[in-house]
């Protein structure tokens, strides 16, 4: 018996929790740590695994975090290859979801980072709720699959990162640049999270700490 309950226990603790959007897709999360949340926003064909490293220092650093898979990916509802460019645009909901669940367990959300078509997406959050303390983008681009950037620029304390052999990204980030933010163009062509290395994810939380 007393088996039986440590097995069910294990298995309750493994469970993934789930979002419901406004749309009514199940997203899947992970919140993790104690203290002010910073929203992880994976990039295209990726899952909120793809933090972990950089999800440590942000909980040694004070802070908690709140990853999401967003819709079509990982273990939320629905497929990414099937999607249209409104279905891209929607995954604002995801993002939306995620702050309201933060905010109802009364857990304060100081800034979102995203990669690639999740940088965009941070980038809108931060538009559209405008209480971030900074926003974080890896290899933004001025338009992912529909979704757009340049016009959401805002007072938001805003650090990029691009790699100068992702010409792309690295001029996308230039142009929104010089409306608003700091930017870093790296060596290589490495895109989104794969440019963390221990330097840049402590800079990145030595500019957070700055920031909250």
């Amino acid at each position: 018996m007393k088996r039986v309950i440590l097995l069910l226990l294990l298995v309750a603790c493994s469970m993934d929790e789930r979002l419901v959007t406004k749309d009514d897709i199940r997203i899947s999360f992970k919140q993790e740590g104690e203290g002010p949340a910073v929203l992880l926003v994976h990039m295209l064909n990726s899952n909120k695994e793809s933090w972990g490293p950089f999800s440590g220092k942000l909980h040694d650093a004070g802070f908690s975090t709140m990853a999401i898979d967003l819709r079509g990916h990982g273990e939320s509802e629905q497929r990414w290859t099937t999607f249209g460019k409104e279905d891209f645009a929607n995954m604002e909901h995801d993002l939306d979801a995620a702050r309201t669940y933060l905010k109802e367990h009364k857990v304060p959300l100081v800034a979102a980072v995203g990669a690639s078509i999740g940088a965009n997406h941070a980038l809108r959050l931060s538009h559209r709720h405008g209480k971030l303390k900074g926003t974080v983008l890896l290899s933004p681009g001025l338009e992912y699959r529909g979704v757009t950037a340049e016009e959401f620029i805002g007072e938001t304390p805003l650090l990029m990162y691009a790699s100068e052999g992702d010409a792309y990204s690295a001029q996308s980030s230039k142009t929104l640049q010089a409306r608003h933010g700091t930017l870093h163009i790296l060596e290589g062509d490495a895109h989104g999270t794969s440019m963390l290395n221990d330097k840049i994810m402590d800079d990145i939380v030595s500019w957070l700490q700055e920031h909250s």
